[in-house]
């Protein structure tokens, strides 16, 4: 599979970020994004007034990361207090995570009531099942957004709006 290049990374970045800003003004806003990506939705996010930091997943053979407010941490462990963002940002990272449901409770855990949990994928058709599942099974948090690639996975999460091509965006609002 072909890599994207930078100039498609930052545009996929720029349409993922402008699609969270539909639901609300991000300046002045904290966000935390998990990804093991090279920070273009936090650049993005930053661009539009929000204080953005960066987790990036602590594995073996991982650096530590050179960026400003970039940290290395496990995401299942966020280094962030009970309901200090407004929005949390996981940039195609739950194909690389043992436990999503586990990922999405330390996401919630860490965004305020009424705050934004955006998940971005790739799309594969066990991923839409995983969080189809994961949204379906959800109390805390509701759909609000819903970005698919192809149609089936439109179907696949009921009462959500679909946008233009790129990887899928789940994005929740989280009860107060």
């Amino acid at each position: 599979m072909k890599r994207r290049g930078a100039p498609d990374r930052i545009a996929a970045a720029r349409a993922a970020v402008a699609l969270v800003a539909r639901h609300g003004d991000l300046a002045g806003r904290a966000v935390l994004e998990m990804s093991d990506d090279t920070g273009q939705h936090a650049a993005e996010f930053r661009r539009l007034g929000a204080a953005c930091l960066v987790v990036t997943p602590g594995r073996a053979g991982h650096t530590a990361p050179a960026a400003r407010d970039t940290v290395l941490a496990e995401p299942y462990w966020l280094p962030v207090g009970d309901r200090r963002v407004d929005v949390c940002f996981l940039a195609d990272t739950l194909e690389h995570t043992p436990d999503p449901a586990g990922l999405l409770d330390e996401m919630i855990r860490v965004t305020r009531p009424g705050g934004l949990v955006c998940l971005s994928y790739p799309v594969r058709p066990e991923r839409r099942d995983t969080v189809t599942r994961l949204v379906r099974s959800r109390r805390d948090v509701t759909p609000v957004e819903l970005r698919p690639r192809r149609w089936d996975l439109l179907l696949a999460v009921r009462g959500l709006r679909a946008a233009p091509a790129g990887n899928p965006l789940v994005v929740l609002r989280r009860a107060r």
